[in-house]
């Protein structure tokens, strides 16, 4: 009977080219997958007909003491993709899939700004400076576009049409779509680009849009922090990220009469359920008006 091992290495491959799978995410499952063959290589288990499910949720027990249910969550989502695989090439059977159960996760608190909040947001930030001119084409691109901040941070030049006004953004999944963005959003990005070559370097070209101040890529790191020292400035209570800006674009479409399944193909989504939680927000803000206006509510 072969080896995990091996079987991990075509598995990490098989992720890369027959499934498209972005970089990250390969990565993300290495670590995980690499950390459960660690233990189970402990415990004398390289082959796969010596794996069982009781060594599984042995692992997963021992995780309990270590770390957060997220965390745990997404390492036994790992885990079960692998073992998918392992039953899909024919090594294990489809048992060992089903005894594995995922933590559940408490609901995600979601919120959105309102449009003054934005705006008040968006008034934190000094144009005048070239950083200045760079964080707000970030902010008006998040909330113009409503961008994941892992597709912004890969916009290169190339995927801009200006005239048009839309970005060829990769998604999820490696999926490929059209995102239109606004007219403030095209100013300030044309603010930026006339000053980014202030911060390009020679010995360090790159055709991505958004630099640091050493002339690199900004990362996604680099842009969540940058979102939370906006948000304190602007004086805004509640900690806003580059996913409520995105949460934001997603409602205020939504409450400007925008179908659910524009709003769907807007934003990227996969399937029609992972859109429809944001219609929970604009239907809360109609109960809360409700009781606010009617005389009898």
């Amino acid at each position: 009977m072969p080896e995990l091992r091996p079987i991990f290495s075509e598995y990490l491959s098989y992720l890369s080219h027959e499934e498209n799978v972005s970089p990250n995410t390969v990565e993300a499952y290495s670590s995980d997958i690499r950390s459960f063959l660690d233990f189970l290589e402990a415990q004398g288990i390289k082959n796969v007909s010596e794996l069982t499910h009781l060594h599984i949720r042995t692992y997963i027990s021992s995780l309990y003491e270590k770390l957060d249910k997220r965390s745990i969550a997404r390492k036994t989502s790992s885990i079960r993709a692998f073992l998918k695989y392992l039953s899909m090439q024919g090594y294990t059977g489809a048992q060992l899939l089903s005894r594995i159960i995922r933590p559940k996760m408490p609901e995600k608190l979601m919120f959105a700004l309102s449009v003054d909040e934005i705006n008040t947001f968006l008034s934190a930030i000094d144009p005048s400076t070239d950083i200045g001119k760079r964080n707000l084409a970030i902010i008006e691109l998040l909330y113009g576009a409503g961008l994941r901040v892992s597709e912004l941070a890969s916009i290169k030049a190339s995927d801009i049409d200006f005239n048009e006004r839309t970005i060829r953004v990769m998604g999820k999944g490696r999926k490929e779509r059209i995102a239109p963005f606004n007219e403030e959003a095209l100013k300030s990005l044309n603010s930026y680009l006339e000053i980014r070559s202030n911060l390009a370097k020679e010995d360090k070209p790159s055709d991505i849009i958004f630099l640091n101040k050493s002339g690199t890529p900004l990362n996604v790191r680099s842009i969540q922090r940058l979102t939370r020292f906006i948000s304190l400035k602007a004086g805004i209570i509640r900690k806003a990220t580059p996913h409520t800006m995105r949460h934001s674009y997603a409602t205020h479409l939504l409450e400007a009469g925008a179908s659910i399944k524009t709003v769907k193909e807007l934003l990227g989504h996969a399937s029609i359920a992972a859109t429809q939680k944001y219609t929970h927000l604009t239907m809360e803000k109609l109960a809360e008006m409700y009781k606010r206006s009617h005389p009898k509510a």
